[in-house]
Order: structure tokens, then C-alpha cells, then sequence
């Protein structure tokens, strides 16, 4: 799994089981299914797993260090019928004092 984790971190473009492999150099090795078959065969939660990567994080540094939480309100935009929260909302980056840009989708 840590080998994945950092080929993800590592791959630019798409972020690809294949593509993480070929950025640790292991795209060519005969048993690279097997880190396929790792992901196809459990039930993973991307919460979950990004909560304990936070907590790792956190042990690594010096506990006087002070933690600066940055929040990022890109808006998402999400098409189709079974969106739960879709709306219609200002969006901060395009818009301008003159003119309001607004997208259909998720904040």
C-alpha cells in the first residue's frame, strides 16, 4: 500500500494504479495485478484512510509547532440527477465586483 500511496503522490496526469507503478519503476514487474487485486478486493473509504493519513502526519511534528488549517472553497461542479446537495452558488474565483459568475453544483 505504501508503494501506491507514493507513486499516486508522485504520478502526474491521471492518478492510476498503472501509472503509480510506473513512477516507482514497477510497471514492468509480473505480479504488479496484485497491487489491483489489493484495491479490488477490500472496501476502502477515502475518509477513513485520509483521517489516519492526518494522524500520522500529526505525530511527525514537534508538538510546539503550531498547525495552520488552510480551507479551500473551489467550487465543484457536478452534473446529473443524483447530485444530494446541488445548487446554485457565486463563484468567488471567476467572479468580479461587475459581474457574478454563478455554476450549477457543489460548494
Amino acid at each position: 500500500m505504501q508503494v501506491l500511496v507514493t507513486g499516486t503522490l508522485l504520478a502526474q496526469g491521471p492518478r492510476t494504479v498503472a501509472a503509480a507503478l510506473q513512477v516507482m519503476g514497477l510497471r514492468r514487474e509480473p505480479w504488479f495485478e496484485r497491487y489491483h487485486q489489493v484495491l479490488s478486493w477490500g472496501r476502502w473509504s477515502g475518509v477513513q484512510g485520509s483521517q489516519i493519513l492526518l494522524g500520522l502526519l500529526m505525530a511527525l511534528l514537534p508538538p510546539d509547532w503550531p498547525i495552520l488549517v488552510v480551507v479551500d472553497e473551489t467550487l465543484e461542479q457536478r452534473k446529473g440527477a443524483c447530485v444530494a446537495v446541488k445548487g446554485m452558488y457565486r463563484d468567488a474565483v471567476r467572479s468580479s465586483k461587475s459581474r457574478v459568475v454563478t455554476y450549477l453544483g457543489l460548494q
